[in-house]
């Protein structure tokens, strides 16, 4: 097995961070080289820029910012003196320490470089790929660096119009989303944590989520880079504890798309949010959807109990097995059991899933409750 050169086998000692021309860090990994060959070094950077690359790709108007890639050997025993895997929350302590210790980027690459090479070789396969002439056309482009990169010169990151901006409004506030592909990333990230909680209590007032895709303005802008602070950097995941909602109004006279989604307590409404964003669906919400589904219309021979609630409705499909078919008994028994289920299907909303529901035939009135069957945790008492 590989030895490295210092105590912990997963220390950090190399920064990869995304830069604006501002000086604003956007995007970092955070690298363990120290001990490795070159080869293994040259392979784990280029996976890093593949990300960044593959981030910067999600812009369907072909726009790539004008962001630097640069890396930094912060040494063996940063892990030791600074800790600075806790500034994956923080913009601004990433640049600080980059500051405070003046560190030098030892490579630094244009991100438009970067991407021309991402699509020109379907991905970067080593640094050495990097290193190409201005006048040099891959296989898979149609134009040389030097015209791919002219072509982007002439957009203004910063200019009102050019860009879009999406706003996100739910009952908690408004955020602002910029077009790029970090806030693409953010974005996503962000609904896809709103349909992960979706059913939860918490989101009691959750009645609509409104959405709006306009034009830039120099506002928006400046809500939109600062919302990508309010997410994890390194994986643009969403922290609750930072989030800091924005104006509602900062749009509000721009051109655009505007339409607003009915996020209600029931399947309907749910799936239609899930299919409006391409967003998954987790295990548990499934569940719920699958119950939602029974209590609507009940069970019969063809549904699908999910896992966890097999027993409850075990009793129920061995009824099922005995009933007479092409009989008016027959017809009676069926019609009961699929009254027995639905009233299980709700109780187990109500009890496991805080979801009180009213009445199948109006999904909208269903509210997200405190679960009843579910009693708090006694907190041990530590005794003096």
């Amino acid at each position: 097995m590989e030895q490295r050169n210092h105590a912990f086998a997963d220390a950090a000692d190399t920064l990869l961070v995304m830069e604006a021309p501002g000086g604003e860090i956007e995007s970092f990994d955070i690298l363990s080289l120290q001990g490795r060959t070159s080869e293994e070094a040259d392979k784990l950077l280029s996976r890093s820029l593949n990300r960044f690359c593959a981030i910067a790709d999600q812009d369907e108007d072909d726009f790539v910012p004008d962001n630097h890639l640069r890396v930094y050997d912060c040494g063996a025993d940063a892990h030791l003196e600074n800790h600075f895997w806790r500034f994956t929350t923080d913009p601004d302590a990433i640049g600080n320490y980059i500051d405070a210790r003046n560190l030098t980027p030892y490579m630094d690459v244009p991100l438009r470089t970067a991407h021309y090479v991402y699509l020109g070789c379907h991905g970067i396969r080593n640094l050495e790929a990097l290193q190409i002439s201005p006048d040099t056309v891959l296989a898979a482009m149609e134009v040389s660096l030097d015209e791919h990169l002219e072509s982007g010169r002439t957009i203004d990151r910063h200019g009102p119009g050019v860009h879009l901006v999406t706003g996100i409004e739910t009952d908690r506030g408004k955020l602002y989303f910029s077009h790029d592909g970090i806030g693409k990333a953010c974005l996503q990230n962000y609904l896809q944590d709103i349909a992960d909680r979706y059913f939860d209590t918490s989101n009691r007032g959750l009645s609509d989520l409104r959405h709006s895709c306009t034009e830039a303005n120099l506002a928006t802008l400046e809500l939109a880079r600062q919302t990508k602070g309010m997410f994890c950097l390194h994986n643009q995941l969403p922290i609750i504890r930072k989030f800091v909602y924005q104006d509602p109004r900062a749009d509000e006279y721009m051109q655009g798309l505007r339409r607003s989604l009915p996020m209600g307590a029931n399947a309907q409404d749910f799936l239609r949010f899930i299919e409006t964003f391409s967003l998954n669906v987790s295990a548990k919400n499934r569940t719920i959807c699958t119950l939602l589904n029974i209590y609507d219309k009940g069970i019969d021979h063809n549904t699908e109990v999910p896992t966890a609630h097999r027993k409850d409705f075990k009793d129920l499909f061995k009824q099922m097995e005995h009933i007479p078919t092409g009989t008016a008994e027959g017809d009676e028994q069926r019609g009961s059991i699929k009254r027995e289920s639905s009233a299980l299907a709700g109780r187990l909303l109500r009890e496991k899933y805080g979801i009180a529901v009213h009445n199948p035939d109006h999904p909208h009135l269903n509210r997200r409750v405190d679960p009843s069957g579910i009693k708090p945790k006694n907190s041990r008492k530590i005794r003096l």
